[in-house]
């Protein structure tokens, strides 16, 4: 058996199933709660209690603005090639104790909705805390760039979704399996669903092995 510690989860390989278990991170969750509300506190006794409404208001408002311009921007892009990447999401205080818990879950949920070919099969979820997947090959024959440019060449590029731009560049979250065939073992990530449901048939068919 072998065991990678990766940053939101723990993953154990063995011969034919890899077992991925959720990291929690109680420790950093409660420190970051109280230093919120200790901010909030003092903010609240330092502008008083109608200021501080109009304070949250004025946030709310701002981020409205933000989401509507994100999605002007995504409308803007929708007919150039989208593979690119977006930046690290805004992480919140509760992503402590979900940021393993949501990659397990979604990628269940997306193999048993979709069954997608180019995906390597997750079998079961325990509430995402624990996820046992197939196992497949690593890749010796390629580095990451090589990957990503596999990914681009046959990838739909025009309406083409936004995706993840750093799992589908990383060599590591690819596999084969037993007969020779490429599929990605790290969909975690929800923005990876459209692309996958559009280009995963053609990414698993196209697919050689150099030399082969």
């Amino acid at each position: 058996m072998e065991i990678i510690d990766g940053k939101t989860r723990r993953v154990f390989l063995y011969k034919k199933l890899v077992i991925k278990v959720a990291k929690i991170d109680f420790y950093n969750f409660v420190r970051h709660l109280f230093n919120f509300f200790k901010k909030q506190f003092f903010l609240l006794k330092k502008i008083g209690f109608k200021n501080y409404l109009n304070h949250l208001r004025k946030l709310e408002k701002e981020n409205e603005i933000k989401k509507a311009k994100i999605e002007k921007i995504l409308m803007q892009k929708s007919e150039e090639m989208q593979m690119m990447y977006l930046g690290e999401p805004k992480f919140r205080i509760f992503d402590f104790l979900t940021f393993g818990i949501k990659p397990n879950i979604q990628e269940y949920k997306f193999y048993k909705k979709t069954k997608n070919i180019f995906a390597i099969p997750t079998y079961f979820s325990l509430f995402g805390l624990i996820n046992i997947q197939k196992r497949g090959q690593e890749i010796n024959f390629w580095d990451s760039k090589d990957v990503w440019d596999y990914i681009n060449l046959n990838s739909q590029n025009e309406h083409q979704p936004w995706c993840d731009h750093h799992t589908l560049s990383e060599i590591a979250n690819f596999c084969i399996n037993e007969n020779n065939q490429l599929q990605i073992v790290d969909y975690g990530n929800k923005a990876l669903e459209p692309f996958l449901i559009l280009n995963g048939e053609k990414l698993f068919k196209n697919f050689k092995i150099p030399g082969n």
